[in-house]
C-alpha cells in the first residue's frame, strides 16, 4: 500500500461525503435546490471515478 493509494482513498471519501451533504441540504435552501442537488450528484460521480482514473494512470506508469 503506497501513499498514492491512501491519498486517492481519502480524496474519494471526502468527495463522496461532500456530495451526499450537498444532496441532503439541497432541499433546505430555497431557490437553489436544483443547483445544489446537481452539484452533489456530479461530486458523487467524480468521487467514484477518481480511484479508477488514478489506478489506471499508475498502472500505465508501472508498465513503462
Amino acid at each position: 500500500m503506497n501513499v498514492t493509494t491512501v491519498l486517492t482513498f481519502l480524496l474519494a471519501m471526502v468527495l463522496f461525503v461532500g456530495g451526499l451533504l450537498l444532496m441532503g441540504y439541497a432541499f433546505d435552501t430555497p431557490g437553489l435546490e436544483l443547483i445544489m442537488f446537481s452539484a452533489g450528484l456530479i461530486t458523487l460521480f467524480i468521487a467514484s471515478a477518481v480511484p479508477v482514473l488514478l489506478w489506471r494512470a499508475e498502472h500505465r506508469r508501472s508498465q513503462q
